[in-house]
């Protein structure tokens, strides 16, 4: 290794363990979960539902979830994408923080992507099941997302973006927010939900610390291909 070489290996390594010990995960930037952003409108509640918590029309929620955007699709059929790499979510509604962040741990929970479905529509979906504060005997059980194309235009396959798609895009951009109800005792009483229609979907950038690490790696990798390459020259 000649000298040129051993100074940025000097640089580069201690960046990139830097990077690790402070916790940044052992992936390439390529393989970097993918987080969206929503934010959204409630357009009705369940009337006792909204009494105890004290949601009505017209207050907004937000939230995230994340993915793993390799995901393999699950569905043999060359028109609907499975994809169960949900690894995270969180939603807060009319100031209250409803699911707290959380790992998803149901398998059920993930996203699903139609192509031309049923010859009637393109969709884009999301469900996933959790945990929140409980409040007056209910507590949040699952969000549910549905964005719908009847002009069949917005997907082309069903291969999962990893991008958002385009709001504008869909005649209807719904949300689903179901709650339990319980007694004190813990014995269930019911049903109630939160309707709602989503307003905005973005990406939540790369954080730094994973464009450093694929960076260094890629600068790692290079510096010892060149340092062999000097080796077998000077050998010659």
């Amino acid at each position: 290794m000649n000298m040129t070489h051993r100074i940025w290996f000097l640089i580069i390594v201690p960046m990139v363990y830097g990077l690790l010990w402070m916790g940044a995960p052992a992936v390439s930037a390529e393989a970097a979960p993918v987080t969206f952003r929503f934010t959204g409108e409630i357009t009705s509640v369940t009337p006792a539902l909204g009494a105890a918590r004290g949601f009505n029309s017209g207050q907004s929620f937000s939230g995230f979830y994340t993915f793993e955007g390799t995901s393999p699709d699950s569905s043999p059929s060359p028109s609907t994408g499975n994809y169960r790499g949900l690894t995270s979510f969180g939603i807060n509604m009319a100031g209250q923080v409803i699911v707290p962040a959380q790992a998803s741990t149901n398998p059920s929970n993930g996203i699903r992507v139609f192509n031309n479905e049923g010859a009637i529509q393109d969709r884009y979906s999301l469900s996933a099941f959790g945990s929140g504060p409980e409040v007056a005997g209910w507590q949040f059980r699952q969000v549910s997302m549905d964005l719908l194309d009847p002009s069949q235009s917005v997907f082309s396959n069903d291969t999962l973006p990893s991008t958002p798609p385009s709001l504008s895009s869909f005649a209807q951009r719904s949300a689903n927010f179901a709650f339990t109800n319980r007694d004190a005792l813990g014995n269930f009483l019911g049903f109630g939900s939160v309707e709602g229609r989503l307003t905005s979907l973005s990406l939540v950038p790369i954080p730094p610390a994973f464009l450093l690490f694929g960076t260094g790696v890629t600068l790692l990798a290079a510096l010892r291909a060149a340092g062999r390459r000097g080796r077998r020259g000077s050998q010659s």
